[in-house]
């Protein structure tokens, strides 16, 4: 990150974990904590974070539904920097959620409406977690979210 930040000159540099997250359906126990490590590390060397939180609203798992549960304890425990959260619009009771799950930090909403149609466009078709963004859109849309508030068209 050092190395990145100082490359970027004043820039954004993008951080992401994986592939892969390891998990052991406990609250401390995942590698998803590492992104409260990386916003200390961004505010240590005078940057802001833009988080891109993991949302869904297809997974079965309760603590994963809506605002994961690793995004929040990664936001409320581990990260000690305030940072803003790219959020999607379109999604007012999940925004209320995540609002009152994420107290200190700064929730901004982006039109990540046409994320699909982007990714259609230039050949793309993630999957994560076995969804694709027909199966999940608020998953992947988030990630756009990220693109437009961390590009500062947010």
């Amino acid at each position: 990150l050092l190395l990145a930040a100082h490359q970027a000159d004043g820039g954004a540099v993008v951080v992401a974990p994986g592939p892969g997250v390891v998990g052991t359906g406990t609250t401390f126990g995942t590698s998803a904590l590492e992104m409260g490590q990386v916003v200390n590390a961004v505010a240590a060397l005078g940057g802001r974070g833009v988080v891109v939180p993991r949302l869904s609203l297809a997974d079965e798992r309760p603590r994963h539904r809506g605002l994961s549960h690793h995004t929040v304890t990664a936001l409320t425990v581990v990260a000690l920097a305030r940072v803003t959260v790219a959020f999607p619009a379109g999604y007012p009771e999940l925004l209320e959620e995540t609002t009152r799950r994420l107290p200190g930090h700064d929730i901004v909403e982006a039109d990540a409406s046409r994320t699909r149609e982007w990714l259609r466009a230039h050949d793309l078709w993630p999957r994560s977690m076995g969804r694709s963004p027909d199966d999940d859109p608020v998953l992947f849309e988030a990630g756009g979210a990220g693109g437009v508030v961390g590009g500062g068209a947010g």
